[in-house]
């Protein structure tokens, strides 16, 4: 560790200490991010692969290998632009505004936010619902937080009840507007009526 490091912003020494150019920090975390992503999405992926389409990895292998090197590929490209998007537009906003502010993060939440454009379109769904029910939480305690709401004794199982409801309600009536996964999961827990 280099011990005459200076970080003009409190946040970039948080972010890169190790390093006091935020660019030259950037090009070794897509590096790292990258190696870290392909860690996580390809035995998610061979998962995938076996549970899903063994069957069709018998008849057409070398087509199978294709989609499964791509969606590795553009799953990976996707959480390491996130991260370094989101860590990247602090840096880059603060030099170009010569100072600190609290909209800088919403913005960096915005920018690696849209990274999701990536991935392929049912996955972005799925991302997307993944994060719906964390972005509606983090809403709902800042709210609480400034006191402009009132916390809901056990609202949280009130959420889980109504979302519950909903999610039969779609299964019950409107079985075509559920991923075929997700449905065929829900065929083998609640059955067929």
């Amino acid at each position: 560790m280099r011990p005459k490091l200076h970080h003009k912003y409190i946040m970039c020494g948080i972010q890169h200490p190790h390093n006091d150019s935020c660019s030259g920090d950037k090009v070794s975390l897509f590096m790292d991010e990258f190696l870290r992503s392909f860690k996580l999405y390809a035995p998610l992926n061979i998962i995938m692969l076996v549970v899903f389409k063994s069957k069709q990895f018998t008849t057409d292998p070398k087509h199978v290998l294709q989609k499964f090197i791509l969606s590795c590929f553009r799953s990976c490209l996707f959480l390491t632009m996130y991260v370094v998007a989101g860590l990247c537009t602090p840096c880059t906003l603060r030099r170009l505004l010569n100072r600190e502010s609290p909209w800088i993060y919403a913005a960096a939440g915005a920018v690696g936010g849209s990274m999701v454009m990536i991935e392929a379109p049912g996955r972005q769904l799925e991302l997307g619902l993944y994060c719906l029910p964390r972005a509606i939480e983090s809403l709902w305690r800042t709210l609480q937080k400034n006191k402009l709401v009132k916390s809901v004794p056990h609202g949280d199982i009130l959420l889980f009840m109504a979302s519950m409801g909903s999610l039969m309600t779609l299964y019950q009536n409107e079985r075509d507007t559920i991923n075929s996964h997700y449905l065929s999961v829900m065929t083998r827990f609640f059955g067929n009526n």
